[in-house]
């Protein structure tokens, strides 16, 4: 009785021999197909020194732990791919002059953060600085500015077209003459206001008519002081102080005067009135037309470092008009 290979199969129509297999036959592998498995599961094949016989394994180092029965063909040892390449290094972390340059480079980048803040903060507190004082001298001289534009006014002024008098709203007195010749620190003036009683063109100082400014030194700082005239108080350049032992400070009851500027934020260096005042040449009475210059100048409490200057021409819209020019010049 003839003898079959394992291996062996009887064809159709009687013929024998091995039997077509992709990639092996019974008890055996093909070598090249092993090793391009081996490729396709992403291994790496490497032939092993020797053989081993049939009933021989092979453990395979992979994705699984199969293992592979060889029978007659040559060794390979399969190891995996490692990730990212064969030759990648194993991370080991930061050594120590690493660990010392990344300190290095972090409190510099700190120092400098640090420092642009501190810089952003003082801007910003010098450009509050300058702001405050440049609007504290800009009020105060379009206060003065408006005011002095009114003076004169007289709700009865009609009636003074056919005499040889004027009115005493339009007198203004400028007084404390520094020590430039024809600039003065102080002026007193009036206008006629709502809801007082017409006397023949006088002021009424218990409806606040007569009203001044003035400047002056209180504890070494320069302060503008603003006056308003009331019952049996009538303002005069040489009046009484404020009360600046307290913030904010208190009026002076007996001569009318007020603090108009803040002595604890703001320092008034300069204020000064320009009289350009001119008689037209006419017979009496004879007109004055009134144009004054004003300049305000100021420091910011605490530091020398900004100071603003304000300049100002207020030409009064009421001229005086009476038979005596010098009467322009007295208290209204």
């Amino acid at each position: 009785m003839e003898r079959r290979h394992p291996g062996h199969r009887q064809r159709r129509g009687g013929a024998r021999g091995p039997a077509r297999s992709p990639g092996r036959q019974r008890g055996r592998w093909r070598v090249g197909e092993f090793f391009r498995s081996g490729r396709a599961d992403g291994l790496h094949a490497q032939p092993a020194r020797g053989r081993i016989g049939a009933g021989g394994s092979l453990p395979v180092v992979g994705r699984c732990d199969s293992v592979i029965r060889l029978r007659g063909a040559p060794v390979f040892a399969v190891k995996p791919m490692r990730p990212g390449g064969s030759g990648a290094r194993r991370a080991r972390g930061f050594s120590l002059v690493e660990l010392m340059v990344a300190m290095v480079a972090g409190l510099v980048v700190g120092g400098a953060v640090l420092a642009f803040a501190i810089a952003s903060m003082k801007s910003n507190a010098d450009y509050l600085v300058s702001t405050r004082l440049t609007q504290d001298l800009r009020s105060t001289l379009d206060l003065v500015t408006r005011e002095l534009r009114r003076s004169g006014y007289d709700e009865d002024s009609l009636g003074y077209i056919s005499t040889s008098s004027g009115s005493d709203f339009a007198r203004l007195l400028l007084d404390d003459e520094s020590a430039t010749a024809g600039e003065f620190q102080c002026v007193i003036f009036a206008y006629d206001r709502a809801g007082g009683v017409v006397v023949g063109g006088s002021p009424e100082p218990g409806n606040g008519e007569i009203r001044g400014f003035r400047y002056a030194t209180r504890d070494g700082v320069g302060v503008i002081e603003y006056a308003i005239s009331s019952d049996g108080v009538t303002p005069a350049c040489a009046g009484d102080a404020p009360d600046y032992t307290d913030y904010p400070a208190s009026c002076n009851a007996g001569s009318g005067w007020c603090a108009l500027t803040d002595p604890t934020r703001l320092a008034i260096t300069e204020f000064t009135i320009r009289d350009r005042r001119s008689g037209v040449p006419t017979s009496a009475p004879v007109v004055q037309i009134r144009e004054l210059d004003i300049t305000l100048t100021g420091d910011a409490i605490g530091t020398d470092e900004y100071t603003r200057t304000f300049a100002s021409t207020v030409r009064v819209r009421s001229d005086c008009f009476d038979a005596t020019l010098s009467n322009c010049d007295l208290t209204p």
